[in-house]
């Protein structure tokens, strides 16, 4: 018979993995094995709130552990994140502990019941238990480019004022589904790739017309290459005030971070010039080699400017209005992205029909055409969203 003394000792002993017997699931299996025999309904009332929280969480206790010891940021995962030899003791720890998690994740809810003394029967869940150990320390050795916690499970964030947090429906756009501009488009994978290979990589400024692909180019570009370790954080402009607070987050990580910052447009006066200066120029407190910025704009000098200030009574004028358009200088890549003309306009419209299956005709051509005049003009954007309508019928 299942002994759930020794269960619930090999749970209340954790020490490396102790953050998660905070788990509502592993909670209510240690009130679970806590239960006695001699008060049947509470431990059954106990045994069906077990089951309940497992079977929210996905029913099988050995993934749900498996995922819990994972996103866990304890250290042993601290140690390996700065790299060289893991302290001896520490590494056994950690071994000796998920093999008694393994033995945790083994117990069936029939030995749990009949160890209570329950006479209720659940239906028999499967429990991916065998392997956890192996599984955990493989992706540990993975870590620069599987990462760890919601940075394993997520490729896309955001950070705001109320932090940082995944971007549960990322946009899956693909490089295969972007057409034309493939000179600027390579200019952008070109730095990202010396970036990811540990190579001097420059912060980016992608400017240029609206709905030419500049967004696009990025996200897609992190949908390839995030299995080699490419993460992109969403910097929202109110939170521009805090970016050391994020630089200081992202720099101790393992990947690779593209902090992204999507039609960034200042005013002279906006308090954000200051941290996101000192940012790109590489400032002691913000310098992070594992973090590359690149915004879009729709304007190549981002801060914006009056006649009046040009025409002030401001003595160092000169150097007050160098200082706020160097601003855009401080990235080392500026990519242009404009609107295509009619022949390069075609061409988007063809790749895009191609890739839905669609012929292309003069006539589509034609209509493809009509639709961008009516519709702002010829863009990346006016023809997905024309192929839209025509595969919608």
């Amino acid at each position: 018979m299942l002994d759930k003394s020794e269960l619930r000792l090999k749970l209340v002993t954790l020490a490396v993995f102790r953050r998660i017997l905070r788990d509502p699931v592993i909670n209510a299996l240690l009130e679970l094995l806590a239960a006695g025999r001699d008060e049947p309904d509470k431990a059954a009332a106990a045994l069906a709130e077990y089951v309940h929280l497992l079977m929210e969480a996905g029913g099988d206790l050995g993934a749900h552990i498996g995922r819990l010891v994972l996103a866990d940021e304890n250290a042993y995962l601290r140690a390996r994140i700065k790299g060289g030899s893991v302290p001896a003791e520490l590494e056994q720890l950690a071994h000796r502990e998920l093999l008694a998690l393994e033995e945790v994740a083994a117990a069936r809810l029939d030995e749990l019941a009949a160890a209570l003394g329950v006479n209720i029967s659940f239906p028999a869940l499967p429990s991916s238990h065998e392997g956890l150990a192996r599984r955990y320390f493989e992706a540990m050795d993975a870590l620069h480019t599987r990462g760890y916690g919601m940075f394993a499970e997520h490729a896309m964030f955001t950070f705001d004022r109320d932090g940082l947090r995944p971007v549960s429906v990322p946009d899956p756009v693909r490089l295969s589904e972007l057409f034309s501009y493939d000179r600027e488009r390579g200019e952008v994978l070109a730095n990202i790739l010396a970036f990811l290979e540990g190579k001097p990589a420059a912060n980016m400024l992608l400017y240029g017309d609206s709905g030419t692909g500049k967004s696009s180019t990025v996200k897609a570009i992190v949908n390839e290459y995030a299995p080699h370790g490419l993460r992109l954080v969403e910097l929202r402009q109110n939170a521009l005030g805090n970016l050391d607070n994020l630089v200081e987050t992202l720099a101790e990580n393992p990947l690779k971070f593209i902090v992204y910052i999507d039609d960034l447009s200042l005013e002279s006066n906006d308090p954000s010039f200051g941290p996101l200066k000192a940012a790109l120029e590489g400032s002691a407190c913000v310098r992070a080699d594992n973090i590359v910025f690149c915004a879009t704009s729709n304007r190549r000098r981002i801060v914006r400017q009056t006649f009046s200030e040009r025409e002030g009574d401001d003595i160092n004028r000169a150097e007050t209005i160098e200082e706020k358009t160097s601003l855009s200088d401080r990235f080392g890549l500026a990519v242009g992205f404009f609107r295509p003309d009619k022949i390069g306009y075609a061409e988007i419209v063809r790749g895009l029909a191609g890739s839905r299956g669609i012929e292309f005709t003069p006539e589509l051509e034609a209509a493809a055409e009509q639709f961008a005049l009516r519709h702002g003009g010829r863009s990346g954007r006016t023809a997905k969203q024309f192929i839209d309508l025509v595969s919608a019928g």
